[in-house]
């Protein structure tokens, strides 16, 4: 297995979550969802290694290299969008692959912008491409398709499943009816603490459909 999850205990405060397994083979993708404050970012930060504290219990494995996109994109505001890509890598091939996935995501033509310059759903790409430009054996992707229009996000997440089709994906997003069902199965994290493994299409729905922006009359 490329991610083993058994058992897995974590707190934050007064937040407590698990036990959590599950297991992501090669080529598997699962979603990761609940409610908000249901831990799902925590669980996916714990298991890219940035918060060992957390963990009380259980255990778990992540193949490397892996690959992570994180609810704050980490761009850096002074390199452009192709050198934030290609961070600690800066060879030529990696320049190329780096050059691809922006096209692929939609953003050709701006590998010279700055982050600042983009919006929020631009920005939410390139860190896409950044943990792509690798080709990781494992993903731990935390709300990929988060600032993107209905539309917008299920091309993101289409060309993330090409992209990556035989990484082992784990994906923490409340976006249901995006993910879904391109996934083989999913974990539903209870506000009470609890994980359960389930069927996609058994998922409970309380964000599906996608909300549409609400615009207020002036």
């Amino acid at each position: 297995m490329s991610i083993a999850v058994e058992g897995l205990v974590l707190q934050a405060g007064d937040r407590r979550l698990g036990p959590v397994d599950v297991t992501v083979a090669a080529g598997e993708r699962v979603l990761v969802t609940g409610r908000s404050g249901s831990g799902k970012s925590l669980l996916l930060q714990a298991l890219a290694g940035v918060r060992p504290r957390v963990v009380v219990g259980g255990r778990a494995r992540v193949d490397r290299p892996c690959g992570v996109v994180f609810a704050r994109d980490g761009l850096e505001l002074d390199r452009s969008v192709l050198d934030n890509v290609v961070v600690g890598d800066d060879s030529d091939a990696a320049r190329v692959r780096a050059r691809l996935l922006l096209a692929r995501l939609g953003l050709a033509g701006l590998e010279a912008r700055t982050p600042a310059t983009l919006s929020g759903g631009q920005r939410r790409r390139v860190t896409v491409a950044r943990a792509l430009v690798r080709a990781p054996a494992t993903l731990l992707l935390d709300d990929p398709t988060a600032g993107l229009d209905p539309g917008t996000a299920r091309e993101v997440w289409a060309a993330i499943v090409e992209l990556a089709a035989d990484a082992a994906m784990l994906i923490a997003s409340p976006d249901v009816d995006v993910i879904a069902p391109l996934t083989t199965r999913a974990v539903w994290l209870g506000l009470d603490g609890t994980a359960r493994t389930v069927s996609p299409s058994a998922l409970p729905a309380p964000f599906s459909p996608r909300p549409l922006p609400v615009v207020l009359a002036p």
